[in-house]
């Protein structure tokens, strides 16, 4: 009867084993969701610093100089031209 009784019943060191599994699996894959969204993050912000790149670019192209402040937030426009250089400038 005892034989019987113990296979129904998970152990207190199976079920650490498994409790610990569980954990390492969830430590690894929240450290691999923060690496993706900081890889993420950086890949905007190159993508940001290349479109003000090419905005202050064509600003100079035009304007003969370069803008004497860019603030975020607001839009760069050309001020003999009037043209739109970037809508937003990214923060």
């Amino acid at each position: 009867m005892k034989s019987s009784a113990r296979l129904k019943f998970f152990t207190l060191i199976e079920l650490l084993i498994v409790i610990s599994i569980i954990g390492i699996i969830i430590s690894i894959s929240f450290v691999s969701f923060s690496n993706v969204r900081q890889k993420g993050r950086d890949t905007k912000r190159i993508a940001d610093i290349k479109l003000i790149q090419k905005s202050l670019e064509d600003y100079y192209r035009d304007e003969g100089s370069y803008p004497a402040t860019l603030t975020p937030g607001q839009s760069l426009i050309g001020s003999s031209s009037n043209t739109i250089y970037m809508q937003i400038i990214p923060q």
